[in-house]
């Protein structure tokens, strides 16, 4: 039986091949067990494939969004020092487009960090009493500016029963920015932005940030936690951002036990 399965697995190569139970039997069951271990070795395979592929999307992403804003930055310094551009309207303008590139670029910079901490668990999390309708509260007013320019509504509900709750004030003070940020950019003039809360099962609350914009197409949607994932393949990073904030809002919902889901469709708005 060993011989077998070392030709069939070990030699080969071939992690689907398997030895043939029959019987029930000790024989039996050591072949269950080799084609047990033959399993775990072809996960841990495949989880490794999986890794690198991940890894070398990670890669060219980050150098994508990295070399675009640095070969601008790079043609307007040297267009200044060359004295090409030399009115002082047009330098200003200059100054203004490179101070934006650098902020976007340490943007992504700290997402990458802040991406890094949390995927190794280095991320501490400081949980402490926490009221749910607070934290709408302030996410309502940092934004109330940004909607009422842009003509978008914004309303609350929290339910009474949803008291206190164990979390990290200031991630998920992050994860409720970055869906509202989401829902601003995606709700046209005269749409409306709800974040509410109510208790769940299991002792957990439940937020919800719903719009009434323009949705996500079928495909996309299963891909939006990904990292980099642009649904929009257009998209700028000035307009679209890098691609980093879902996935950094997984990353902190899960670091609190708890999860994070999206339904949404073309026209009839978002809900995460």
């Amino acid at each position: 039986l060993n011989l077998e399965y070392r030709t069939a697995v070990g030699e080969a190569g071939d992690l689907s091949a398997r030895v043939a139970v029959t019987g029930d039997d000790e024989l039996a069951a050591l072949a269950r067990s080799f084609n047990h271990m033959a399993d775990q070795l072809a996960a841990g395979v495949a989880e490794r494939a999986r890794q690198e592929q991940l890894r070398r999307e990670l890669v060219a992403a980050v150098s994508h969004d990295l070399r675009t804003p640095l070969a601008s930055l790079r043609a307007m310094v040297e267009a200044l020092a060359d004295g090409v551009v030399d009115d002082p309207a047009t330098t200003a303008r200059y100054y203004d487009t490179m101070r934006a590139q650098i902020a976007q670029l340490t943007e992504l910079i700290e997402d990458l960090f802040s991406l890094s901490r949390l995927d190794a668990g280095a991320a501490a999390l400081e949980l402490q009493p926490t009221a749910p309708g607070q934290l709408i509260d302030d996410l309502l007013a940092g934004h109330s500016p940004a909607a009422a320019a842009k003509g978008v509504a914004l309303a609350s509900h929290v339910a009474p029963d949803s008291g206190l709750v164990l979390a990290a004030p200031l991630h998920v003070t992050r994860v409720l920015d970055n869906l509202m940020v989401n829902a601003l950019r995606h709700t046209s003039t005269g749409g409306r932005i709800t974040v509410a809360a109510a208790p769940a099962d299991d002792g957990m609350v439940a937020i919800h940030v719903a719009d009434d914009g323009e949705g996500i197409a079928a495909d996309d949607l299963p891909h939006i936690f990904e990292r980099f994932y642009r649904g929009e393949k257009s998209r700028s990073r000035a307009s679209g951002g890098a691609g980093l904030g879902l996935t950094i809002a997984r990353s902190i919902v899960e670091a609190h036990g708890g999860t994070i889901a999206v339904s949404s469709a073309p026209g009839a708005g978002t809900t995460v």
